[in-house]
């Protein structure tokens, strides 16, 4: 392009003015997607294996089931004329107690009129998903409240656990061996006064899996990916694909199915927390020794998930002695602190989470 010197000229007297974006900002639309995202899935599966029960109105919040033990086997056999000692029967009982879960979200009519996302539409749903979870995290916290734990590789504890010590064969024949060793009962089956099995049962492959008398292991996707790269494992569950009978279900294996949830609770070991001593602000015991243990769990669900060994002893003097600890900055965790006589601390107090 040719300019003359007159607009040579002109350009030089009177230089152009730039107009940016960055000065009509005010005037800029925002867009926003019509849609909403979707949130990242939870296998819900644990529920699946549950038995419901139901307690009538006006009965309390007390479940209780009951069973009579088995009868002592005779030690000799019977002689003519001569009654049998007998036997006393002995009753077992249970008890569970009923709870009420729920939650609430509060919206505003002004909210509601002015977002752009009906609020309130999204709010159903996300109590509606909130609903199943809660109960099947409450289902994984009375899975783990019994007391027998079995670790990978015969370790003792958890915290003798290493990287190599995951998931394999070996694990699953050990704890299925000892189900069946107890008479542990099984799904499909084992619920009848006739144990008899008919033989063919195992045999003609025309008969459903359902007939199979197996156990049922919940797994985390990341133990489930140990297991798959065993080879013994990987061939097993390549011909079950078409046997599945559980939701989200990976296959059988000697005795046991397995069931993947991306909700089984899992741990992270980290190093102590140690604790100061005080004089003032509490009222533990004088010259006592006390230990804590900190463990955090995401606010999401409540759940311990990182398991800090425990402390030192700490030294307590004063009627009014108290320990004071430092929390590490881990956002949207919530922290449990148990304390002690002994490197079993019991009693505990929550904090908030951090964020």
């Amino acid at each position: 392009m040719k300019l003359s010197k007159l607009g040579l000229l002109w350009a030089s007297l009177f230089p152009g003015v730039t107009n940016q974006s960055t000065s009509f900002t005010a005037d800029v639309e925002a867009y926003i997607q019509e849609e909403v995202e979707p949130l990242a899935r939870r296998q819900l599966v644990a529920y699946q294996f549950g038995k419901p029960l139901k307690l009538d109105t006006n009965r309390g919040t007390t479940y209780t089931a009951s069973r009579y033990t088995r009868l002592p086997l005779p030690f000799a056999p019977l002689q003519e004329g001569v009654a049998p000692p007998g036997e006393a029967m002995t009753l077992q009982q249970v008890s569970a107690t009923a709870q009420q879960w729920g939650d609430r979200v509060i919206i505003t009519d002004v909210a509601n009129l002015t977002i752009k996302h009906p609020l309130f539409q999204q709010a159903c749903e996300l109590v509606a998903l909130q609903l199943p979870e809660t109960l099947e995290r409450n289902t994984f916290n009375t899975l783990l409240a019994t007391t027998q734990v079995n670790y990978a590789n015969g370790k003792a504890s958890r915290a003798n656990l290493l990287a190599t010590d995951v998931m394999t064969p070996h694990e699953v024949d050990r704890i299925v061996g000892s189900f069946l060793t107890y008479g542990v009962p099984r799904f499909m089956g084992d619920e009848r006064e006739d144990m008899m099995i008919e033989a063919g049962a195992y045999r003609d492959p025309s008969k459903s899996p359902a007939v199979m008398q197996h156990y049922i292991a919940l797994i985390h996707p990341l133990s489930a990916q140990d297991m798959r790269e065993n080879t013994t494992i990987a061939t097993a569950w390549s011909y079950s694909d078409i046997n599945r009978l559980y939701n989200n279900e990976l296959g059988p294996f000697n005795g046991a199915r397995f069931v993947e949830s991306n909700m089984m609770p899992y741990w992270t070991g980290a190093a102590a927390i140690q604790g100061t001593a005080s004089t003032s602000g509490g009222t533990l015991a004088t010259n006592a020794g006390y230990q804590i243990i900190v463990t955090a769990a995401p606010a999401s669900t409540s759940v311990e998930q990182i398991i800090y060994q425990v402390s030192n002893a700490i030294s307590v003097t004063g009627p009014t002695g108290s320990i004071s600890v430092t929390l590490p900055n881990v956002p949207n965790y919530i922290f449990n602190v148990y304390i002690g006589t002994s490197a079993t601390p019991r009693s505990f107090c929550r904090t908030r989470p951090s964020r």
